[in-house]
């Protein structure tokens, strides 16, 4: 179903509805009994039905853990490892010639969710793959560098100026990001 076309997301049998929301990683859990400790089991087991699945296509799949996800940072590597996928967080992979090289971090956001970080703490974690880029690199990150693809719903630009700064220096082949959900597209920058 498309991402873009939103109201599709809420068609169909309540069963439909239910397992497309579980795959955008959307878990019901009714407020009664919300925890966290329940939150990062649900997550663990959405995360375990996924890879099952993502495995069963018989190519590398990477990863890139997100800023509403609960799984800690070992968990989710061991689990990923478990199903032999690997995680991008800081990690260089050769492929046929072309790096890729993964980064989960983003800016604080007003709901403080996980994997965020104030920028001078982004730019310093970014310093650990800064080596690693070049024009052979497909830099996939979180979040989105300033001003280039982060314009929320409301209209504020929420993207990294570590992120921009290191993409516009080492001019990566191509940078994917994601993050900002109302976001669509594609840019060039010089």
């Amino acid at each position: 179903f498309p991402l873009r076309n939103r109201e599709h997301i809420l068609e169909g049998s309540e069963q439909q509805i239910r397992a497309k929301l579980d795959l955008l990683g959307f878990i019901e859990i009714p407020e009664e009994i919300y925890n966290l400790s329940l939150l990062k089991l649900r997550q663990k087991e959405a995360l375990c039905r996924i890879c099952e699945l993502l495995k069963t296509l018989g190519i590398p799949v990477y990863l890139l853990i997100g800023n509403d996800d609960h799984i800690s940072g070992n968990d989710w590597d061991r689990t990923l490892s478990d199903y032999g996928i690997c995680s991008l967080n800081l990690m260089v992979y050769e492929l046929e010639g072309f790096k890729m090289v993964g980064f989960q971090y983003v800016p604080p956001t007003p709901w403080n969710t996980n994997n965020e970080l104030p920028e001078d703490r982004l730019a310093d974690e970014l310093t650990r793959i800064e080596p690693y880029i070049d024009r052979k690199t497909i830099l996939i990150t979180h979040g989105p560098p300033k001003n280039i693809l982060d314009r929320t719903g409301n209209g504020l630009r929420v993207g990294s100026e570590s992120i921009y700064r290191l993409v516009k220096e080492k001019q990566p082949m191509f940078h994917i990001f994601g993050h900002i959900h109302e976001a669509f597209g594609k840019a060039t920058i010089d």
